[in-house]
C-alpha cells in the first residue's frame, strides 16, 4: 500500500513538473495528502490502568498473662518414705478428698496407708484369684470418681489360668474390707504369654 502512494505522489511531482513550466498549478487530492501525512503504522490505544485496592487488616496481639502460685520454688526432687514392709507395690491411688493411700501389692492384695500406718486388714484380698508369677499378678487399680458413695473399685490382674482380667469390687457402707464375692469381671482376655504383662493396664487406659 505505501508503495502504491509513493508511486502516485511520484507520477504527480513529475506532472507538476511538468506543469510548471507552462504555469499550472497540480494539488494532491485531500486523500492522497492525506495518506501521505499520516504514518502507515497503525497506532495501538493503551487501555486506562485502575488502581487497584488494597485492604490492610491490622490485629492486635492477645493480652500477655501471668500465673501467680503460692507454692515454694521447686530446687529438687527427692524420695520420700510413707511406710515400710510392703511386697512388690506396684501402684498406689488415692480416694478423692482423702489423705489415705491406697496401694496395691502385685500378690493381689490392696492395703491402706494412712500417716505412715499400716492399716489391718487389707481393703482387699484376691490372693486366691490371681496368678502371681513373673509378670503376672495384680497389675491395676482404680477408685470410682463417686468411691466416696459408691465404694467401687476396679482392679486389673492376671487370672489363675493367665487371663488378663479386669474386675469390679464393692466396698459396702460400714466394712473395713471388701468382700471378694462383690467381684464382677468387666473384661476377661486370653493372654497367651506369661509375659510383658508389666504395663499394659486396661483400667488406667
Amino acid at each position: 500500500m505505501r508503495s502504491a502512494v509513493v508511486l502516485f505522489v511520484l507520477a504527480f511531482a513529475a506532472a507538476a513538473c511538468g506543469s510548471s513550466q507552462s504555469g499550472e498549478t497540480i494539488s494532491l487530492p485531500s486523500t492522497v495528502a492525506s495518506t501521505v501525512g499520516s504514518s502507515s503504522t497503525p497506532t495501538t490505544a493503551t487501555p486506562p490502568t485502575t488502581a487497584a485496592s488494597v485492604e490492610t487488616t491490622v490485629t492486635e496481639a492477645p493480652a500477655r498473662t501471668t500465673t501467680t502460685t503460692t507454692l515454694p520454688e521447686l530446687r529438687g526432687l527427692a524420695y520420700e518414705r510413707v511406710v515400710d514392709g510392703l511386697e512388690f507395690p506396684i501402684m498406689l491411688t488415692s480416694p478423692t478428698d482423702d489423705d489415705r493411700l491406697f496401694v496395691a501389692l502385685k500378690d493381689g492384695r490392696i492395703v491402706i496407708v494412712d500417716e505412715g500406718e499400716l492399716i489391718e486388714p487389707p481393703l482387699l484380698d484376691i490372693r486366691d484369684l490371681v496368678r502371681d508369677d513373673d509378670e503376672q499378678g495384680l497389675l491395676g487399680l482404680a477408685l470410682a470418681p463417686d468411691f466416696a458413695n459408691s465404694g467401687r473399685i476396679f482392679v486389673h490382674y492376671s487370672a489363675n489360668n493367665g487371663d488378663t482380667t479386669v474386675s469390679e469390687f464393692v466396698l459396702e457402707a460400714g466394712a473395713e474390707s471388701v468382700d471378694p464375692d462383690s467381684e464382677r469381671v468387666v473384661l476377661s482376655l486370653d493372654q497367651p504369654a506369661a509375659e510383658p504383662q508389666r504395663g499394659h493396664d486396661p483400667v488406667r487406659s
